[in-house]
């Protein structure tokens, strides 16, 4: 089986992303709503495996791209549910091949399904913007793509060098090519706050480990950058 549950309506699918030598993993996150179906944040690679138990967890409702370096699978997905809601980023929106009838975000993302949802959008790094999702309620769980890092020892060698010389080896931690991308650090740094201020322990990051408790707390820290 594919996807890792992690709470009643909460699973995970870990694969490959890899970058000529270079692999930092690519997560995607499956949350069903209240309704009973399905809302699925930054697919991976369609296969036959992967389609079948998502579709024995209950109906896709919503597919979200939450960055431009997290798009890169859309159109089998397009084909494969042409009644789902695609939501991309105002800039995939624009880049995604095939991509049909998009519904861009603005600074706050729709969520379909439950209203006490927090989602946050920041435009701190244009070229890169990136999102975050809480879902409050039993599971206290931040959802976000490149907000942070959190890869182990367990990288190779190429992935294990990029990630030494980027901050993020083997430690949670915010990259420097992040870093450089920030033009308006002020808005970063509210941007950061508002998620800070969610209700979540753990947190579901696009590449590495999962952190199952003291998110807020961690993230915090490794966000402390933004207050020197």
């Amino acid at each position: 089986m594919p996807f890792t549950q992690l709470t009643d309506d909460l699973w995970v699918l870990n694969r490959p992303a890899r970058l000529g030598p270079i692999d930092l993993g690519h997560r995607m996150t499956v949350v069903r709503l209240a309704s009973g179906r399905l809302w699925v944040h930054s697919p991976v690679a369609l296969d036959d495996e992967i389609r079948t138990e998502l579709d024995a967890l209950g109906e896709v409702e919503n597919f979200v791209a939450p960055s431009t370096f997290h798009d890169l699978y859309w159109p089998a997905w397009f084909a494969a549910y042409p009644e789902a809601r695609f939501s991309p980023l105002r800039a995939c929106a624009t880049t995604i091949p095939s991509c049909r009838s998009p519904t861009p975000w603005a600074s706050k993302p729709p969520l379909p399904g439950r209203t006490n949802w927090d989602r946050r959008c920041s435009a701190a790094c244009p070229k890169s913007t990136k999102s975050s999702f809480c879902i409050p309620r039993a599971s206290e769980t931040l959802i976000t793509a490149d907000m942070a890092f959190n890869l182990d020892r367990g990288v190779d060698f190429a992935t294990g060098l990029v990630l030494r010389m980027t901050g993020c080896y083997d430690r949670f931690g915010v990259s420097r090519l992040y870093k450089m991308k920030i033009k308006d650090e002020g808005a970063m740094r509210r941007s950061v706050d508002e998620v800070l201020a969610w209700d979540f322990n753990r947190i579901v990051l696009g590449h590495g480990r999962v952190v199952e408790k003291d998110g807020q707390q961690i993230l915090k820290d490794a966000y402390d950058f933004l207050r020197s």
